[in-house]
């Protein structure tokens, strides 16, 4: 099954990318948000670097199926945070611009101009808010889809035995439970 997740993570952004409109999104969230874009693909391709640097050292069992579900998630959580931080830097932008645009003096004509120009400079804000939440949006559901499947790569691990402390707190639990039974 993990073939078809390294299928998913490796076409769905070749196809978005190979489409007129996706390239386009693409290119104008770099333009609008270089460091934001750079920062969501960082993310994108995290999990994979993990699950290929566990395929590379297999035999030293560099991760389990646990820990690469958390960087996964994690993952995922960095996308829609980082789309998110865009949101909010160019909802920022678009309201300063609009403040700057109605503080201007002189006469009728001249704070029309001025505020016509702000709000187009709004709208560059406002595409920046909108393009880097989607952006971060599909990576995360590209990440979680994927990282589903690749998760079968790892062998799962055992219930018991570990004695960690997940474990005892459960064992702990069912005897509170079962010494509540006993009382009754």
């Amino acid at each position: 099954m993990y073939f078809f997740g390294i299928f998913l993570y490796i076409t769905l952004p070749v196809y978005f990318y190979s489409l007129e409109t996706g390239r386009g999104f693409v290119n104008q969230c770099y333009e609008l948000a270089p460091e934001i874009t750079t920062l969501i693909g960082v993310a994108f391709v995290y999990p994979i670097l993990v699950f290929l640097f566990s395929v590379i050292m297999r035999k030293k069992v560099f991760a389990t199926r646990s820990y690469f579900k958390g960087q996964v998630v994690l993952a995922s959580s960095m996308a829609v945070s980082l789309g998110l931080i865009g949101t909010f830097i160019g909802l920022a932008q678009m309201v300063a611009g609009i403040a700057a645009g109605m503080g201007a003096d002189g006469d009728f004509a001249t704070k029309m101009a001025s505020l016509l120009t702000a709000i187009a400079a709004a709208m560059d804000a406002m595409s920046l808010a909108f393009l880097t939440s989607i952006l971060g949006v599909a990576a995360s559901v590209i990440i979680l889809l994927s990282g589903n499947y690749l998760e079968s790569f790892f062998p799962l691990e055992a219930s018991g035995g570990r004695g960690g402390a997940g474990d005892s707190g459960g064992s702990c639990q069912r005897g509170r439970v079962s010494a509540a039974h006993t009382n009754r």
